[in-house]
């Protein structure tokens, strides 16, 4: 039986490195290699089959990830930040402990559209680079845990999209944790 991990000074440190580690993923864009190489690549014509895969940094637990994507509907109200909208929706990511599922896809990082507006809003032409994929599992079996996981609640708020976190949350789900 694994225990928990207690978050002491060096996970902290770690879960600050990967944070870090994602911010200059997103601002770079993560594509390896110089300067040069970069401009290059931006300005030569591509085709989807010649762009480059940014990745996200691997997870330095022990644990697989999963991931379940959810579109949570409440049709008893309407939404109280679009007042015309009838319903309420909302779509959220089960983030968790996986057993080995090789034969699942790995996630991408960002919905179609939400990758269509990200390379619109960092002045990227549709298809220089291929969307990034996590290292979660989707719909992997739940690695269960004798005593249960810890489970941490998530929103970004202002804004920001459920996908802005996500090389923290596969960090601590890779350590043990589940994510919501």
């Amino acid at each position: 039986m694994r225990s928990q991990p207690a978050i002491d000074a060096s996970v902290r440190f770690a879960i600050r490195r990967v944070v870090l580690v994602g911010v200059a993923l997103l601002v770079s864009v993560g594509v390896a290699g110089p300067s040069p190489a970069y401009a290059q690549v931006v300005q030569a014509p591509t085709t989807t089959a010649q762009a480059l895969r940014p990745s996200l940094p691997r997870p330095t637990g022990e644990d697989r990830v999963g991931v379940v994507p959810l579109h949570l509907v409440d049709r008893s109200r309407p939404d109280p930040w679009v007042p015309a909208q009838r319903v309420r929706e909302l779509m959220v990511s089960l983030w968790y402990p996986a057993r080995p599922s090789h034969d699942r896809p790995l996630a991408p990082w960002l919905p179609p559209a939400a990758w269509a507006r990200f390379e619109q809003d960092s002045g990227l032409r549709p298809g220089v680079l291929r969307m990034p994929l996590t290292h979660g599992r989707v719909d992997a079996p739940v690695d269960r845990q004798p005593g249960g996981q810890p489970v941490v609640l998530y929103s970004p708020g202002l804004g920001g999209n459920r996908d802005s976190g996500t090389v923290l949350v596969e960090q601590l789900v890779s350590l043990g944790y589940m994510w919501w």
